[in-house]
């Protein structure tokens, strides 16, 4: 983020994160690496020489977090006839997309955080896993074996 002011030097700056002073944030450039969503919010800098201070317009900035993993249903037998559900559990940011595969083919119909076949046939053994999506990007869960 930058600014620029004119007027009788020298010119100070102070930036500022929702009111609170930034600390060494004292020229006119402000740089944010490494952004967590705690650095989520609005800032603002403050130019100010002898005859006078002026503050900037606000910038709003908002950190968004790819999808992550971080429960999902584990390799498991059924018998013939039984259901099973087939779950993930994921965090990052909203919306959140799901869709489940079954080896390498997309489960038609198959887009939320959970997978139920209602009756096993010997042709639902095999592997499945969900690959979950936001706008940062796409992670896949790990294969969840369903035995013959």
């Amino acid at each position: 983020m930058s600014i620029t002011a004119t007027g009788t030097a020298p010119i100070t700056y102070q930036w500022y994160f929702n009111s609170n002073p930034v600390t060494g944030a004292t020229n006119n450039t402000f740089l944010l690496n490494n952004l967590t969503t705690a650095d989520a919010g609005t800032y603002y800098c403050i130019a100010t020489n002898t005859c006078n201070t002026d503050q900037s317009d606000n910038i709003g900035v908002t950190v968004k977090e790819m999808p992550e993993i971080t429960a999902q249903t584990t390799n498991s037998t059924r018998c013939a006839g039984q259901g099973m559900t087939f779950s993930v559990t994921a965090t990052g940011s909203t919306p959140l997309t799901y869709q489940w595969y079954f080896g390498t083919t997309a489960i038609s119909g198959a887009t939320n955080n959970t997978y139920t076949i209602n009756s096993v046939g010997i042709s639902d053994a095999g592997t499945y896993y969900c690959k979950v999506t936001n706008s940062c990007g796409s992670v896949l869960s790990n294969n969840i074996t369903l035995p013959s």
